[in-house]
């Protein structure tokens, strides 16, 4: 059986505890989006981190509205179907940039169709809201992390352990041990 080298051992190690921590904090991210873009990078070095590359995760995470609150606006937008939202045609903003805003005659047209879907009796079309100053933190990190130390303390015990039986000349019964 080939041995395995302890940068690749690392590597794998970093995979399966980064794994993990996705697992944990999936469920918990309130947004549908949030998480289909949860990204879990391992480099090359011993880092392996989590990642959600949209602007706005930190907003939700924090409950912070920064560049989220609009800027000479009175009004929130969204619309009940991503579909309909003119802003979202070039698709979803990841970055700050990608941001564009309704134009005068957007707003006034949602607002006309809303109207008249109100006085059929249909679900809404768009959502307008006054402007809320700032949302209660989600730190679905934190929140969900809390207590991950202790089980990444056993699975590296363990994947330690089974490196050095399988790569070293030691008994089988033997425990492997190590300091960080």
């Amino acid at each position: 059986m080939p041995r395995e080298t302890p940068d690749a051992f690392l590597r794998r190690l970093l995979t399966k505890l980064t794994r993990e921590a996705k697992t944990a904090v999936l469920p918990n991210i309130p947004s549908r989006v949030l998480r289909d873009g949860l990204e879990m990078v391992v480099e090359d070095g011993g880092l392996g981190y989590l990642y959600i590359p949209h602007y706005w995760a930190l907003y939700i995470h924090d409950g912070h509205r920064g560049p989220v609150r609009p800027y000479r606006a009175q009004f929130l937008v969204w619309f009940r179907d991503p579909r309909d939202d003119p802003r979202l045609q070039g698709g979803y903003p990841i970055r700050e940039t990608d941001v564009k805003r309704l134009t005068k005659d957007e707003f006034y047209e949602a607002i006309e169709i809303q109207r008249q879907r109100d006085i059929a009796g249909l679900p809404a079309y768009v959502y307008i809201r006054k402007f809320r100053p700032a949302s209660p933190p989600r730190q679905f990190f934190e929140t969900n992390l809390s207590g991950f130390e202790a089980r990444a303390d056993g699975l590296v015990a363990d994947l330690f352990d089974r490196f050095v039986k399988n790569n070293y000349a030691i008994s089988r019964t033997q425990r492997a041990r190590f300091r960080l």
